[in-house]
């Protein structure tokens, strides 16, 4: 499965690595982001779904993950930007 979202930030903790904040665009909200998941073209090692942000209860919710690469230091600085839309490939 093939799933769509855009980055929201970017950062880098010396001795765990970087880790991409992320919102999710896509419609289809029955999905789990499972072990062997790549995001763009990095294999992701951990994820977290965070609470859904709602800003209006009348609107649908937006949801954010936190992805980790597989490696400490695996994409050089500027791989990936914030803004930048990014395919999620999920193992079937």
């Amino acid at each position: 499965m093939l799933l769509e979202f855009e980055i929201v930030k970017i950062f880098f903790h010396h001795n765990r690595g970087h880790f991409i904040f992320v919102k999710y665009l896509g419609e289809n909200d029955d999905f789990e982001v499972a072990n062997g998941a790549v995001f763009g073209d990095i294999p992701i090692y951990h994820y977290k779904e965070l609470q859904p942000i709602v800003e209006n209860e009348d609107k649908s919710q937006t949801k954010y993950f936190v992805f980790r690469p597989t490696s400490l230091k695996w994409f050089p600085e500027g791989h990936f930007k914030v803004g930048q839309h990014v395919t999620l490939a999920t193992p079937d």
